[in-house]
């Protein structure tokens, strides 16, 4: 009887350990360029000081057009101007090389997740 108390207990934390897992979740794929900087494409579509990276991303995604971030403070929260640039790709953004002025900066593409819906069109109305 004892053993059996004993595996149940097992099975059920082993049916717990899936559930109990935090993620976070943005507006798409992201893809991390260290010390680099936003080039030709990118249009600025917003400057912020945010606390953290999570932060300007999450300003990023509630902002349909912002297409990535490019984020300094990565080695250090002092900084006297906005810490958070918002752009924009038209059509599509590259990316300037590492250069000394660069250290603790981080810039992420976000490849949204775009969800198209069916367009309804006015449908007729039915004879009787």
């Amino acid at each position: 009887m004892h053993r059996l108390q004993a595996t149940t207990t097992t099975t059920l934390l082993l049916f717990l350990v899936p559930l109990v897992r935090a993620e976070d979740v943005f507006c798409g794929e992201l893809e991390i360029f260290n010390e680099q900087r936003f080039g030709v494409g990118a249009v600025t579509v917003s400057s912020q000081t945010t606390g953290d990276l999570k932060q300007c991303l999450d300003v990023c995604c509630s902002i349909p057009n912002c297409d990535g971030v490019t984020f300094e403070g990565i080695t250090s929260s002092e900084f006297d101007d906005a810490n958070c640039l918002l752009v924009a790709c038209e059509p599509k953004c590259h990316f300037n090389t590492p250069s000394a002025g660069s250290s603790g900066v981080l810039s992420v593409l976000i490849n949204r997740i775009r969800i198209f819906l069916p367009v309804m069109t006015e449908l007729a109305p039915i004879a009787d």
